[in-house]
């Protein structure tokens, strides 16, 4: 493997984005294209790093898939025989949120595409299989887990070397990911007075696949406290990212049926 090109073996491990961020076609379309050149809010010492969109995938649940490239990185790497830097990342697949919120300048509306097919596909057998997503969290912070996951002696080193800090990443609905789906007792109250429907709960789940919180977010109210309870008793398999543990959030959904 060619480390100066980073391919995306570190991308089937990423997660995807929640329902919540799921966009209209009609915005998407309009703004990214593939071979348009993009510079976006770059770590320090990679201010000539850009982007070039590569293509523009649309999924029923998380909206608009946006798959770049990036070019003029300066990101360590252990793996190649001088521990220099690779400059170039062929594949990556991002949110459109997550685009959004990188601070992007359009540099061009259109330029030569590198050849990504191979790692697009491998990321795409992957997600179709469950087993890979999106990236929820900035171009620069995607770098940071990238750069992390090519250099492994870092993780024996000083909090400073750890994996960064950043906002869980999201992972939709969640019922079909489930270990363990409590179901959640129908309150007699609630099902005397015809309360019914389904309810959706947002959880976080921990590095062991535990939820930590749950909070009903839509539904009937009398419905909430009986599926915040079953939510909190449901278990995930942990979820990696660069090889390292990470937590998720996403919605559970409950349906209630009125029998009389």
């Amino acid at each position: 493997m060619n480390f100066k090109n980073v391919a995306s073996l570190l991308l089937l491990v990423a997660v995807s984005t929640s329902a919540s961020l799921i966009v209209g076609a009609q915005e998407t379309e309009a703004k990214y294209k593939p071979g348009q050149k993009w510079s976006y809010k770059t770590r320090p010492g990679e201010e000539d790093s850009y982007l070039i969109v590569l293509k523009v995938d649309k999924d029923p649940q998380l909206g608009d898939i946006i798959h770049i490239a990036l070019r003029k990185l300066k990101m360590k790497n252990e793996r190649l025989a001088d521990g220099s830097f690779s400059e170039n990342v062929n594949h990556m697949p991002f949110s459109q949120e997550a685009i959004d919120k990188s601070g992007l300048k359009l540099l061009e509306e259109k330029t030569d595409l590198p050849d990504f097919a191979e790692g697009y596909q491998m990321w795409r057998e992957a997600f179709d299989a469950k087993r890979a997503g999106v990236y929820s969290i900035t171009v620069a912070e995607a770098v940071n887990v990238m750069e992390y996951g090519l250099n492994p002696s870092r993780s024996g080193e000083g909090d400073s070397k750890k994996l960064p800090d950043r906002a869980p990443i999201s992972g939709g609905v969640l019922n079909g990911r489930a270990l363990k789906l409590a179901k959640p007792k129908y309150p007699k109250a609630a099902r005397e007075s015809g309360a019914s429907g389904v309810v959706s709960v947002k959880v976080l789940i921990g590095e062991d696949g535990k939820v930590i919180s749950a909070k009903a977010i839509n539904g009937h109210p009398d419905l909430w406290q009986a599926s915040e309870k079953a939510a909190l008793q449901s278990e995930f398999t942990p979820t990696t990212l660069a090889g390292q543990p990470v937590k998720v959030s996403g919605v559970i959904q409950y349906n209630f049926v009125a029998r009389r």
